[in-house]
């Protein structure tokens, strides 16, 4: 049994719950049964509520009441106020709250992130006034707003660089062909390849070369910014076939 007593660990059984994750975790279910501490499918860590099954559903729930919280607000901001009033508060009231753990939970499937995507196109045709059939593409990139998918592949690209240890630069002396690539550790999980290092890794192998190169953290991340700003991907699919292309190009 585990004995947090002596690792004078005091364990509050009112506010803890545990999680089993895979089917292998039998062991530690009886030793959490055994200290009467309820099972749970989800809980909330950080803000960010984790499921059982880490396909992030019960955060998404969670986070597009938020959204439409937010989206009412600025909805009735946008009547009374000016476009630059509104966009001030759709940062502070929708961004921040979209943005927050999007590396991790950005990884649910692409139904999920275009109900997410959805919230943020009405919002910007009620700043901008536009008509309910008018295409955002455009006015994304006007407003210097990243699109759920584009702010995704941002942070976990700026995940990965940060987190990576070994580049192509520091293993050979050569000019590689794919010099500043971050080498993809092998995995045989497909929920290792939704891991926000992993699927940042990929990510930012894919970009161009010019801004991979860029050794100054400050500067990559302005330049991404401004790269993926200019790009406003509404799927994961649309930024691969796209930079896929421009590889074979």
């Amino acid at each position: 049994m585990l004995n947090f007593n002596r690792i004078c660990l005091n364990i509050n059984k009112n506010k803890t719950t545990h999680i089993k994750f895979t089917p292998n975790n039998r062991k530690l279910e009886e030793e959490w049964t055994s200290l009467e501490i309820p099972t749970a499918s989800s809980t909330k860590f950080l803000g960010v509520v984790i499921d059982q099954n880490l396909n992030w559903q019960y955060h998404i729930d969670h986070l597009s009441k938020k959204l439409a919280s937010a989206q009412y607000v600025i909805r009735r901001i946008r009547t009374l106020t000016n476009e630059e009033t509104s966009l001030v508060a759709y940062h502070a009231l929708f961004h921040s709250h979209l943005r927050y753990g999007i590396a991790a939970w950005g990884s649910t499937t692409s139904k999920n992130m275009d109900k997410i995507l959805i919230m943020q196109k009405k919002i910007i045709r009620t700043m901008l006034r536009l008509s309910p059939m008018e295409h955002c593409k455009p006015h994304f990139t006007k407003l210097n707003i990243l699109t759920v998918i584009s702010q995704y592949i941002l942070e976990t690209i700026i995940l990965a660089k940060n987190s990576a240890h070994t580049l192509r630069t520091e293993q050979h002396a050569h000019n590689l062909r794919n010099t500043n690539n971050i080498d993809l550790p092998q995995h045989h999980l497909q929920k290792f390849s939704n891991s926000p290092f992993y699927a940042g890794s990929k990510f930012h192998n894919q970009l161009p070369d010019h801004i991979k190169s860029i050794t100054n953290t400050k500067t990559f991340i302005s330049t991404l910014k401004q790269y993926l700003n200019g790009r406003p991907y509404y799927s994961i699919s649309e930024y691969t076939e796209e930079h896929t292309y421009r590889h074979f190009k």
